[in-house]
């Protein structure tokens, strides 16, 4: 009886085993907490964490896509600022990169938290 018993603790004090999807999900859940600003000049691109997740390596997910995302909208970054637009041009075309870049950002992280699980997973 004794055994059954201390089976039954180690079971109940065990760490539970995630799937692969679980910590896809969990991840995934963290990086939405993540908040950072970012800013690109020229070819200088810089982002710093505004809201941490509290693991290094998921926060630089965020500011990864974001530099991942920005390099094809560079182009369209530059036609932008081009004063000659006129404001409302301007803000048109500001509009409709963020919105390219939001949809770009939401699937590069997808894929890199796939990634990150995987890596982190192999390591352990």
């Amino acid at each position: 009886m004794s055994l059954l018993l201390a089976l039954a603790l180690q079971a109940a004090t065990a760490e539970p085993e995630f799937s692969d999807n679980q910590e896809i999900v969990v991840t995934a859940t963290r990086l939405g907490n993540w908040r950072g600003k970012f800013s690109l000049r020229g070819e200088k691109f810089k982002c710093k964490t505004i809201v941490s997740t509290d693991d290094k390596g998921i926060d630089a997910i965020g500011c990864n896509a974001i530099r991942q995302c920005l390099h094809p909208l560079k182009a369209r970054l530059t036609e932008s600022d081009n004063k000659t637009l006129g404001k409302d041009r301007q803000r048109e075309l500001k509009k409709a990169i963020f919105d390219d870049l939001g949809i770009c950002v939401k699937e590069t992280r997808a894929k890199m938290v796939a990634e990150f699980v995987s890596q982190r997973k192999a390591t352990q």
